[in-house]
């Protein structure tokens, strides 16, 4: 976990961000923000020990009460134009998700996920909260971070 650990503070660094000061309160996880997107950076662990999973993801806003079905069938095309990308809804809250195995992990894949989370998430966040007609700010003060699995 420390070797991960070190590859994304490295990745953080590298794009001009100080990894200490996005630390979450569990080791393994960061907290970041590009725009008005916030994206959560999680080592998740399927035994209690060794990380296995990198999760990226940024909350975008609450499934809407109106309009579920347009909203839906939009997300969806869309995610056949995100690469490594995908929407999802957790906790009523949609996400945009990238997530990887992390067998192989490198310094230059770490920057190349997380600059495509912030490009993605800031691109899509307006669009989304204009299709589903929610302007709620989602954010981690109302945020709780996926346990490990």
């Amino acid at each position: 976990m420390r070797h991960l650990i070190g590859i994304l503070e490295e990745a953080i660094a590298q794009l001009g961000i100080q990894p200490e000061e996005t630390r979450g309160e569990r080791p393994g996880t960061w907290l970041l923000q590009k725009g008005e997107a916030k994206i959560l950076i999680e080592l998740l662990t399927t035994d209690g020990k060794s990380a296995t999973l990198l999760q990226i993801s940024a909350p975008l806003v609450p499934w809407p009460s109106s309009n579920q079905q347009k909203v839906a069938v939009e997300l969806l095309r869309k995610n056949h134009q995100l690469i490594d990308a995908g929407y999802s809804l957790f906790e009523n809250t949609i996400y945009l998700r990238i997530s990887r195995e992390t067998a192989g992990l490198d310094v230059i894949e770490a920057i190349q996920m997380i600059a495509k989370m912030g490009h993605y998430a800031e691109e899509l966040d307006e669009w989304l909260k204009d299709l589903a007609n929610e302007r709620v700010p989602i954010g981690f003060k109302n945020f709780v971070p996926a346990k490990d699995k």
